[in-house]
């Protein structure tokens, strides 16, 4: 070996060197061990804070979504009530206008038209015209519409009705739409 590596500047620098290294190495062996504990220990609390919220918003979210179907449930049955309601109002009021036809046809019913104002004497006490026989011909006809125009009348009557009835559960359902949005 050369005589300059055994000098005692070179051996100080080499020692030097040697205890650094062995230094560098024990710190960052016991500072990685404790950083690492440290951010193991951090981590697992974020990790239960996280659990812990993402649960409670987990649970919120199952809460919200019920009340929404709770509320679309309720909304469900109004419409179907209406509907049904509108469905049965129809029909009867299909079975009222062909009844009153029938009874036109079969002459039970007849719709009787004012001609003439009735004067101030021909009034009874419930302001109705009185009962004369000027509305009679003798064949009972004089001041009655015919068949035709009667059934005519009351098919356009009865369609004014279903009309009314739509109008009505169009605002059953916009207040059934108002009341659940506003719960």
């Amino acid at each position: 070996m050369p005589a300059w590596l055994l000098s005692k500047p070179v051996l100080y620098a080499a020692s030097v060197l040697a205890l650094a290294a062995t230094l560098l190495w024990i710190r960052h062996t016991v500072y990685k061990s404790g950083y690492d504990a440290a951010t193991q220990a951090v981590s697992a609390k974020y990790a239960l804070l996280d659990a812990a919220a993402t649960k409670a918003a987990n649970d919120r979210i199952r809460t919200l979504e019920q009340s929404a179907r709770d509320t679309e449930a309720k909304h469900g049955q109004a419409v179907n009530a209406i509907t049904t309601n509108l469905r049965k109002g129809n029909a009867d009021g299909l079975a009222q206008k062909d009844a009153v036809i029938a009874g036109l046809r079969a002459g039970t019913a007849k719709l009787w038209v004012a001609t003439s104002c009735p004067a101030a004497g021909d009034r009874s006490a419930t302001g109705t015209p009185e009962q004369s026989s000027a509305r009679t011909d003798g064949a009972g006809n004089a001041g009655f519409l015919g068949e035709a125009d009667a059934a005519f009348l009351v098919t356009e009557a009865s369609r004014a009705d279903a009309a009314a009835r739509k109008v009505t559960a169009l605002q059953a359902l916009v207040t059934a739409m108002i009341a659940t949005c506003n719960q």
